[in-house]
């Protein structure tokens, strides 16, 4: 009897220590729960606040946004973060007033872009593949007839008459830009200039450099 009265007695302490103890963890895990959600609807809204004009994204598609705007914060480094704007040479000087007489460019725009895009380095090459002073991918360079992608005048001619049909097809500085930057496809999907740090940061450099008359 002293056995059975001792374990009930047991019993008890035990259930009244779980039901004094249990609000403080039902407690602990509502925080950790609210915690979660929290940074969840952060990123969420983080990624929205890029294109405001986009409808919000649906319950099954969250995690594939949170999982891309990760991957976006982690790997969407500029190159243009130690940017220095550069001069040409004086026989590229000529090069290129020649070639915007020839399109009706502005060669001081044709300077800015090509500051930007390989700061006068006739033999740059990018991560992405892309060559020479005005950074022409291969598919670019071959539609455009382009035999040496490092000839300074193959590479500045094919580059700008891109461009030229870019302005000529958003009849604006900024969309043309964005255009030879993200391509024209990416400009008409979004109806302006894409929400890639890359492309904004390209457009506010070649036209700050412009604007600013640095050429």
């Amino acid at each position: 009897m002293a056995i059975f009265n001792n374990a009930l007695v047991r019993s008890f302490f035990i259930f009244l220590s779980f039901f004094l103890m249990y609000p403080s963890y039902i407690s602990s895990q509502e925080l950790m729960i609210f915690d979660f959600e929290t940074k969840r609807k952060s990123k969420l809204n983080s990624f929205a606040d890029i294109d405001s004009s986009k409808s919000a994204p649906s319950e099954k598609a969250e995690i594939v946004i949170i999982d891309m705007y990760d991957k976006i914060a982690a790997f969407n480094s500029s190159r243009f973060d130690n940017f220095a704007v550069s001069a040409p040479s004086d026989k590229m000087n000529l090069l290129i007033d020649r070639v915007a007489v020839e399109f009706g460019i502005d060669a001081d725009f044709i300077k800015a872009v090509i500051a930007v895009e390989s700061g006068f380095d006739p033999k740059a090459v990018s991560k992405a593949g892309a060559a020479g002073l005005m950074q022409l991918m291969p598919d670019t360079a071959l539609a455009l007839g382009v035999g040496d992608v490092f000839d300074p005048e193959q590479n500045i001619r094919a580059g700008v008459k891109y461009l030229s049909l870019q302005l000529e097809r958003f009849s604006s500085l900024e969309l043309a830009l964005a255009a030879y930057n993200a391509g024209p496809e990416a400009v008409i999907k979004y109806g302006g200039i894409p929400p890639y740090r890359e492309t904004r940061e390209y457009v506010k450099l070649v036209t700050s450099i412009y604007y600013a008359g640095k050429y």
